[in-house]
């Protein structure tokens, strides 16, 4: 093999390690631009072109055009970003393929007189393509990094969001709970309270106004043996002050809720007390 034809397949090597490198990243719509030149002068070139054509447009344009030397570009196809680039020497003369870049000496003095060959070109491209991948991870990780903070601060704020949605459930419960116990009991204290001072108040919250205003109200109790317990209630109320009058609401609000209470507060009124006489 000639030593044009093994910087050719170099070249096609080279490139398309670099192509797979960076579809690996994610990149997947890769393009490349070839320059071809002879002794400085630019003879043709080959614009945006798919990745995946490479050896086959690069072999056929370097055999017609015959350049020294290409430049190899890869860019992405949607926002003509650059990738990567590399020029590549094809000129046949009596340098070998591996060309050695002197290092610094220690010593001072040239490196080429200790005998010292230098890197070849095929490790410095490989040694550039490792510090471009590693440069291509720690800018992924970077961003994973700057995407998990975000998640996790989100995080805190829903939990935040969460907690405070429980506590106004739970409080709308309780409301609901006692509003329930308080609605049922209304009905029945507003006739109890009718006479007092929160009567009127009690009558609204019941809806006996707007009862007796569409003519639902209930007929009025005539006979003398219902008139004559109400009329002795509704004096009795009037006697209390304003925490015997809270007391007795909660204890109509129980007896609202069960009926059976009535029996149990009389039985535990009249119940003969230990060591009384009965008469």
């Amino acid at each position: 093999m000639s030593q044009l034809a093994s910087r050719i397949d170099y070249m096609v090597t080279t490139t398309k390690g670099m192509i797979r490198t960076i579809q690996s990243q994610g990149t997947g719509d890769l393009m490349f631009t070839a320059t071809l030149y002879k002794h400085g002068r630019k003879l043709n070139s080959i614009e945006l072109a798919e990745a995946g054509s490479f050896s086959r447009l690069i072999r056929q344009y370097v055999k017609s055009e015959q350049p020294d030397k290409v430049r190899v570009e890869l860019k992405t196809m949607s926002d003509n970003v650059q990738k990567w680039m590399k020029q590549f020497d094809l000129q046949d003369s009596g340098e070998t393929l591996s060309r050695s870049l002197p290092l610094p000496s220690p010593t001072g003095y040239n490196s080429g007189h200790s005998g010292y060959a230098g890197l070849g070109e095929a490790e410095i491209n490989d040694l550039v393509n490792k510090r471009f991948v590693e440069l291509e991870k720690q800018k992924e990780l970077e961003r994973v990094n700057q995407e998990l903070n975000e998640l996790r601060e989100r995080n805190g704020e829903l939990e935040r969001e969460l907690e405070e949605l429980t506590t106004t459930v739970e409080a709308k419960k309780q409301v609901e709970y006692y509003s329930s116990i308080i609605g049922a009991a209304l009905p029945g204290l507003a006739k109890f309270f009718e006479a007092s001072a929160i009567g009127p108040a009690l009558t609204f919250l019941a809806g006996s106004e707007d009862d007796k205003e569409n003519g639902l109200d209930e007929p009025l109790l005539e006979a003398p043996m219902v008139s004559a317990p109400v009329d002795m209630l509704c004096n009795f109320i009037r006697t209390l002050n304003e925490q015997e009058i809270a007391t007795l609401y909660l204890l109509m609000a129980e007896v609202e809720k069960d009926r059976s209470n009535i029996q149990r507060v009389l039985s535990y009124i009249t119940r003969q007390q230990p060591g009384q006489e009965s008469l």
